[in-house]
């Protein structure tokens, strides 16, 4: 049987600190000028059509912007300050529209107008800005708006929250793990120690991942996102206890469990508890949608299943993995192991080809034809593919086993006692290997060391 066990290969990385709309949406300290902006708007349209009229005579009106012409058509009635705060209103109604390229306009607008030095104010002008930025995918730009922020007003919190979500979108974590200290720090918490955790782990560092994730677990024991993220991080370290043993956790909460499942699922297939193995990946599928790309559940199903001798069942899964691009070469190795061994042997040739379309290797391939050659009894077929096999040292002493197997019954007894006299040296299936050469010797003639060899098998099956 051919199995692989499944670990991840990438990584999904969320967060549960602000959402970047909430944190635009939030008040920044023009609370008050909002307000009367808003009264002003209703005094400032029954002025409108005389400001209109006076400025459809200017030229190039029309080829301004939609803030350029509203900022122009209150500019007889309103000081520069309020133009500024009509302005950031507008941002603001931009902003609740989701509207943030025209939000980013008026936002503009407002830094062009406000002539005022309150450092608080300015900062948070420029925070706006950074973040509209990266909401319209300018996130070089929006870098420049934020740290210009930061210069403004050091202890702005929130600008580094949002430089770490562009980091990590620009996939610079080792960056974005220092924008969460710096937030953490001002903030004075432990809120965004899973968050850091999430960044190391997406560095692969995972040591320091578990850190996070038990002080983060350590401030509240009900963070499943932690348990399940510090139960992958041990798992990529090596410790399958203790990865186990958070999986289990959540699990028994009901958290994350299409994925704690999965990979419980995993844990338990490499500990060789296929029924148990079984079991969560038959939770996992019955779980709606979960989610993760790299998931191969239909695979490892199948190999806890082809591990039970449960050949059709596993096959079906094979072929759903195959279907839906689920690990397509091991799969089509697996199926067509599986019908070898329910004696479809050239069922199972077309599937290794297929396998070989899909990134399994020739020197693989020729092992698992030999195979199929050698049940149809095709032996000099089989002796070929066994010996590329052997010389790309794909299950070296396994193929010259089964190589010398093919040379006793094409009748070339040397060939085929020098293969046997190979695994008997290095004391690969001893007994079977003594049997077969005392076998060819007794054929050959060379009775004496058939007897030998034929009694040294008995004597090592019995060890066995």
């Amino acid at each position: 049987m051919d199995r692989r066990i499944t670990k991840p290969a990438t990584w999904i990385k969320r967060f549960t600190a602000i959402i970047l709309v909430v944190v635009l949406l939030s008040a920044i300290g023009l609370s008050q000028s909002v307000q009367v902006s808003i009264q002003r708007q209703s005094y400032a349209a029954n002025n409108l059509s005389g400001a209109i009229n006076a400025l459809m005579d200017t030229t190039g009106y029309l080829e301004k912007s939609t803030p350029e012409r509203m900022l122009e058509l209150l500019g007889a009635s309103l000081s520069p300050r309020e133009q500024m705060e009509y302005a950031y209103t507008m941002a603001s109604v931009h902003i609740g529209r989701e509207e943030y390229a025209e939000a980013l306009n008026y936002i503009d607008q407002s830094l062009k107008l406000y002539t005022e030095k309150d450092p608080g104010i300015l900062s948070e002008l420029w925070f706006k800005k950074g973040c509209l930025l990266t909401l319209t995918d300018k996130d070089d730009d929006a870098l420049f708006a934020l740290d210009f922020a930061l210069k403004i007003k050091p202890d702005l919190a929130n600008a580094h929250y949002v430089k770490m979500q562009i980091h990590v979108k620009q996939g610079n974590m080792a960056q974005a793990v220092q924008d969460v200290e710096m937030y953490s720090r001002l903030t004075g918490g432990e809120s965004m120690t899973a968050v850091q955790g999430d960044l190391y782990a997406a560095q692969e560092i995972y040591f320091e991942a578990v850190t996070a994730y038990d002080k983060a677990l350590m401030a509240d024991s009900e963070n499943w996102h932690a348990l399940f993220m510090r139960g992958l991080s041990h798992l990529q370290l090596g410790n399958y206890d203790l990865s186990l043993k958070d999986f289990s956790r959540c699990i028994e909460y009901g958290q994350e469990m299409a994925m704690s499942r999965y990979y419980r699922g995993v844990l338990l297939l490499n500990q060789g508890d296929y029924v148990g193995a079984e079991a969560d990946f038959d939770a996992a599928l019955s779980t709606e949608k979960p989610g993760y790309a790299m998931m191969e559940l239909w695979f490892n199903r199948g190999v806890s299943r082809m591990a039970q001798g449960e050949l059709e069942s596993a096959l079906n899964d094979f072929d759903e993995s195959v279907h839906r691009g689920e690990a397509v070469g091991e799969s089509l190795i697996n199926s067509g192991i599986c019908l070898q061994e329910l004696g479809q042997s050239k069922a199972a040739l077309e599937r290794f080809a297929l396998a070989g379309e899909n990134g399994i290797t020739e020197e693989r391939l020729s092992y698992y034809r030999g195979r199929s050659f050698s049940a149809m009894g095709d032996y000099s077929l089989a002796v070929q593919a066994y010996t590329r096999s052997i010389e790309g040292s794909f299950e070296l002493l396994e193929s010259t086993l089964q190589r010398g197997t093919a040379y006793y019954a094409l009748l070339a007894d040397d060939q085929a006692a020098a293969d046997f006299t190979v695994c008997i040296e290095q004391g690969y299936a001893t007994a079977q290997a003594l049997y077969l050469r005392g076998m060819v010797y007794l054929r050959m003639g060379r009775d004496l060391e058939s007897q030998k060899d034929l009694e040294a098998a008995v004597a090592v099956g019995d060890k066995i």
